[in-house]
């Protein structure tokens, strides 16, 4: 390099820290110390571009510990870029380790540095093509199983009272994307967090539809029934299931009764995971809830009607409970499952009559009507239900007649007031005659 290129090219440099770093050491505005020793050092020796960075990007590696306002981090960055890139003993880029939290660093957070890193990083081309400036990054591991994007980290590490803010802050600039809750796993990973419950909130409400979106044959419910026992810092399987069944329920009625490849609903795994008295205290806890009555008998009816006797004996309240079709468990037994009918004959015989005359409010049929409907319709069924209780027949025919009388009512009124109006125009004739 000529020397004169090598002296402007310095003297570049010398003005780029002298805009940036000196004022911030001068004014006390960035408290490290170490920091400002290494600028001094490579000032005195060993200054040249790739140098610098290196500094730089230990004092964002130590930002937790510094704590400068982000617009003194932003101005260093725009000078120095390179620092963005710059790798540590770990293998990680400053806007990772902003996540990466030690036992002696507890109580100190970058959180709030985040956007500006990644903002800056997009620029230029931080992780590489299409990694948002680094946030999609993955740290090496050398168990795969514990590879972490700066985003995953971000959904399930420390309180919601600290990175919630960010993530919405991400998805303002556009660097959380809604794709990003099921490619990137956000709304497992902040479901099984310990203190991310608000984010878990915040995705499930951005995109329910991602409950329902299978990864290895599994649906989300599924996967929060297999997952090993958690770290310090996870909720437990248990604890994990009941937080997304206590906040989806509201989004899809039969969440919990997804099939996985191998034709097994996620209550089934979960029976088999946790026991029944484990499972059933779980979701005894959650649709209890006087806020959100859940009819938890018509979904087992219809989706896994084998636990029926099971969930009866747990909420036997809820036998009383009508569906938003206004229909009672009973109606939607006879109407979906004629198997159960036929195995378990108690069911029908102990109806009482009023409760076999009484119409279903979604097919306004009556219960021997319901069992012989459709192509699988049984009619033998029927007949024994209506052998059960004749009267049914009775109150029919009744009705029937009822309408008939009715009808007639009607059609004498609609005669009579067709006559009254004739008689007017009659009357007015013969006076005319007189006349």
């Amino acid at each position: 390099m000529p020397i004169l290129q090598a002296i402007e090219k310095h003297e570049k440099l010398f003005s780029k820290i002298k805009e940036t770093i000196v004022p911030l050491q001068k004014e006390k505005l960035w408290n490290d110390d170490k920091f400002f020793d290494e600028v001094e050092r490579l000032l005195a020796a060993e200054l040249n571009e790739e140098r610098i960075s290196k500094a730089v990007a230990d004092a964002l590696f130590n930002l937790k510990e510094s704590q400068p306002k982000v617009e003194y981090v932003k101005k260093i960055i725009e000078a120095f870029p390179d620092s963005l890139k710059c790798k540590n003993e770990k293998d990680r880029l400053p806007i990772e380790q902003l996540t990466f939290y030690p036992s002696q660093d507890q109580g100190k957070w970058g959180a709030k540095y985040i956007t500006t890193l990644a903002l800056e990083g997009l620029k230029h081309n931080v992780g590489g093509n299409n990694m948002r400036g680094g946030l999609l990054s993955v740290t090496n591991q050398k168990n795969t199983l514990q590879q972490r994007n700066t985003l995953q980290r971000l959904s399930k590490a420390g309180p919601d009272v600290l990175y919630l803010e960010t993530l919405k802050d991400l998805r303002h600039h556009k660097l959380l994307l809604k794709e990003d809750i099921v490619d990137s796993k956000l709304l497992a990973f902040s479901c099984v967090g310990k203190f991310s419950l608000e984010r878990f909130k915040y995705f499930l409400e951005w995109d329910p539809e991602a409950l329902l979106d299978k990864a290895h044959g599994m649906s989300f419910m599924h996967l929060l029934v297999k997952y090993k026992e958690g770290s310090a810092e996870k909720l437990s399987n248990k604890a994990s299931f009941k937080r997304c069944l206590q906040y989806s329920i509201k989004h899809y009625l039969h969440l919990l009764f997804l099939k996985d490849s191998k034709d097994k609903t996620a209550l089934e795994q979960a029976i088999v995971k946790f026991g029944e008295e484990g499972t059933m205290t779980i979701l005894k806890d959650v649709f209890t809830k006087d806020e959100a009555p859940y009819p938890i008998l018509h979904e087992v009816i219809v989706h896994e009607p084998k636990y029926y006797n099971l969930f009866l004996q747990w909420f036997p309240d809820m036998f009383y409970l009508r569906d938003r079709n206004g229909r009672t468990p009973t109606q939607v037994m006879f109407s979906m499952n004629r198997e159960f009918l036929n195995a378990n004959p108690t069911f029908w015989i102990n109806q009482t009559t009023d409760q076999l005359e009484e119409k279903d409010p979604k097919t306004t049929l009556r219960p021997f009507a319901s069992v012989a409907y459709g192509i699988l319709g049984d009619l033998n069924l029927s007949y024994q239900i209506l052998r059960k209780h004749p009267s049914v027949i009775d109150v029919i025919l009744e009705q029937r007649e009822d309408a008939v009388d009715a009808n007639n009512n009607r059609k004498r009124s609609a005669e009579d007031d067709l006559d009254h109006d004739n008689k007017k125009p009659k009357d007015e004739e013969r006076a005319e005659v007189t006349v």
